[in-house]
């Protein structure tokens, strides 16, 4: 029988050609699921730093434009939402705005001064407790959110920073184009 014919004859697969393609799908799932870990994180994080600032800029607006109080609690602990509250009118009541969810997982929030967890937004849009919100990936703070009133001028502000480093100790630099 020559080779040919012992080919043509051979049905099915090696235990040694059956093992190796077994470890190539293990490394290359290996590879994929680290991947995608990393994906998650790095989407949570961009998420963070669009919804937080919007919902504060957003809010100033909404109090200017209606004349009332409005309220910001900061998630600090383990909230997956932001609560905005405000007054009811010509009441000292105040009622949940809306609430926005946010992404947790491995992000925590900080706030500067660490005893202000509420932004309050004055009647005139003008932030009454000026605070800075840092925000961060385990421990490495990725970026800053800084509240208060433009000097001056009886109105809030919202800006944002990215972190310079990667490690625990964050340089700030401030994001343009916003």
């Amino acid at each position: 029988m020559s080779c040919r014919e012992r080919l043509l004859l051979k049905k099915g697969f090696t235990l040694v050609e059956l093992m190796i393609v077994v470890a190539i799908i293990v490394i290359v799932s290996t590879f994929a699921s680290i991947n995608i870990v990393d994906r998650i994180r790095k989407n949570n994080e961009i998420r963070t730093k669009v919804i937080v600032p919007t919902v504060i800029k957003n809010t100033i607006d909404k109090a200017f434009a209606e004349g009332r109080k409005y309220y910001i609690d900061i998630p600090v602990s383990n909230e997956k939402t932001i609560k905005v509250t405000k007054n009811m009118a010509n009441t000292t009541t105040t009622a949940i705005a809306e609430e926005i969810s946010i992404p947790k997982g491995n992000i925590t929030y900080t706030t500067v001064p660490s005893t202000v967890t509420q932004i309050v937004i004055g009647e005139k849009g003008n932030v009454v407790n000026n605070v800075d919100i840092i925000i961060k990936s385990g421990t490495i703070p990725f970026y800053k959110i800084e509240v208060k009133n433009i000097t001056g001028v009886d109105i809030g502000s919202v800006r944002t920073f990215k972190s310079n480093t990667n490690t625990e100790t964050a340089i700030w630099v401030e994001e343009s184009g916003k």
